[in-house]
């Protein structure tokens, strides 16, 4: 999901693939209010959707309350739209490299019980590796995503143009990997 400008072209384009029958997802962002709207339908379609917490640079009138303020203010919209999209019966992305979150979202999945069929973690490619694992020798299920296509570089450089902080991740990312080899 790329700003909220194209928030609405987004559902409207998954809710036509969706309805002609293809097998496709759409990424909600948990720091945008409209999130709460626009995943009740999906919920109740038991669409295939991938929660994040959100990178771009929005106006404060489109976020939750302290989400300009404080990123771990976001942590709890993010919990509480994986959790519900989980109960309503849909597959759910879990897009996060917050340890933090992570800890709290195993924690709930573990205590619910929640079949590791029904989600997975989502991380970038280079990104946290060693949580990556850490999910992985737990028995989590994680998928690695790779910007790639005609465009990749373009849009990793907005990324981290729009959230700088994703820049200290990555040159982490490719330091510890120099470092391994």
């Amino acid at each position: 999901m790329e700003d909220i400008n194209c928030t609405q072209k987004a559902l409207d384009a998954f809710a036509k693939l969706e309805a002609d029958g293809y097998s496709v997802g759409i990424a909600l962002q948990a720091y945008l209010t409209r999130t709460y709207d626009d995943i009740v339908p999906l919920q109740a379609r038991k669409s295939r959707m991938r929660i994040c917490k959100g990178i771009y640079a929005e106006a404060s009138e489109h976020l939750v309350d302290g989400a300009s303020r404080d990123r771990a203010a976001i942590n709890a919209h993010f919990v509480r739209h994986v959790s519900s999209t989980i109960q309503a019966g849909s597959f759910v992305g879990i897009a996060t490299h917050d340890a933090q979150l992570i800890d709290a979202l195993t924690k709930w999945l573990q205590r619910e019980r929640i079949d590791r069929s029904r989600f997975e973690f989502q991380m970038l490619l280079g990104v946290c590796e060693p949580m990556r694992n850490a999910l992985l020798a737990q028995g989590f299920n994680v998928g690695v995503y790779v910007p790639y296509g005609h465009d990749w570089y373009g849009y990793s450089t907005r990324r981290i143009k729009e959230n700088p902080r994703i820049a200290g991740y990555i040159i982490a990312a490719m330091l510890h990997r120099n470092r391994a080899r």
